[in-house]
């Protein structure tokens, strides 16, 4: 199941939350792959992909588990990216 993409605005360094975003991935047994410019987060039935362009993180969510929705994992990816 595939969700429609959404943006976050940054409003620290992506370097710095490119780490925060790591940490946060590992803890919940999520692989995260990427730099500054664009990645994916994959595991437990989740894939995403992001794309950086300026102050913007653009957020496509391709699967899901089952019992997921695309507002929660959308929520739980925003909080990671805004903390």
């Amino acid at each position: 199941m595939a969700c429609k993409p959404f943006t976050i605005t940054l409003n620290k360094d992506m370097n710095f939350i490119l780490g925060e975003v790591r940490g946060k991935a590992t803890e919940m047994g999520i692989s995260f792959r990427g730099n500054a410019k664009n990645g994916d987060l994959e595991g437990k039935g989740l894939y995403a992909r992001y794309t950086v362009s300026g102050k913007e993180v653009t957020v496509t969510i391709h699967s899901l588990p089952i019992f997921k929705s695309c507002q929660k994992a959308e929520i739980k990816i925003r909080k990671a990216f805004e903390s």
